[in-house]
């Protein structure tokens, strides 16, 4: 993608003004707490996550729903792979169920802790979850399923191409088809863009007052509360 689309795509989300915020208020009863409680113990988040991480990725976790994770022989939308399922919460009547916004953290997380996702317990899990790269159906970006349909909500629709994007940085040699998947993803909300309005000349901003866009036939889901604003500009941050 020419790096002057990738700006126009920046400056078209850059639509909400920006005010400088004001000093924080005193409150009497606030100034009188103590800046840091005694005794104080913080939990060691880094040695949660790699346990975590070690303990939902061994395939031969036994006892009482495990293990967590679940390899499937083909992908959906890369069948010449291998793809594999993680439970959401513990004790799920769907054993098989997957969803990008539980598997894909998890991945960037144990990952920004010096895990090498792509060679773990024998297998790379990178590869496997880019089966979320929903290219079957033709939505062409990141969803929380391997075969799901975009205009439900943005926060689904947007989170899993931001963890990708992530991954992406993380793993310069992430394989498969990572390279087409993060231009094409950057087109398909360039084109979403401009579908709502949005232009750089003559300028005119974006319309995204939805609940969410249907990235497939390029139209909006304005029933319910609309919610464009946070996980776009994240996106954004990712582009």
């Amino acid at each position: 993608m020419d790096f002057r689309y990738i700006l126009i795509l920046a400056s078209l989300f850059l639509t909400i003004p920006f005010f400088a915020q004001p000093g924080q208020i005193p409150l009497p009863r606030v100034e009188l707490m103590p800046n840091q409680p005694a005794p104080y113990n913080m939990r060691d988040w880094e040695d949660v996550a790699l346990k975590y991480d070690s303990f939902v990725y061994d395939l031969q976790k036994t006892g009482q729903y495990l293990p967590f994770s679940h390899l499937m022989p083909a992908g959906i939308n890369y069948p010449q792979n291998k793809s594999f399922r993680l439970h959401t919460y513990v004790g799920t009547n769907s054993p098989f169920g997957n969803e990008a916004i539980n598997v894909m953290p998890s991945l960037v997380g144990a990952s920004l802790l010096g895990v090498n996702k792509s060679a773990q317990f024998g297998e790379d899990w990178l590869l496997m979850s880019q089966d979320f790269f929903n290219k079957a159906n033709g939505e062409n970006i990141y969803l929380n399923n391997a075969g799901a349909s975009s205009g439900g909500d943005w926060w689904y629709d947007m989170m899993p191409n931001i963890y990708f994007y992530q991954l992406y940085d993380l793993y310069p040699s992430l394989g498969s088809e990572a390279d087409y998947q993060f231009t094409t993803i950057a087109d398909r909300f360039l084109e979403a863009v401009r579908a709502m309005g949005g232009s750089e000349a003559p300028w005119q901003p974006s319309y995204m007052n939805y609940r969410a866009w249907k990235f497939k036939t390029m139209e909006p889901n304005a029933n319910g509360v609309p919610g464009a604003g946070s996980g776009r500009r994240v996106r954004l941050g990712a582009v």
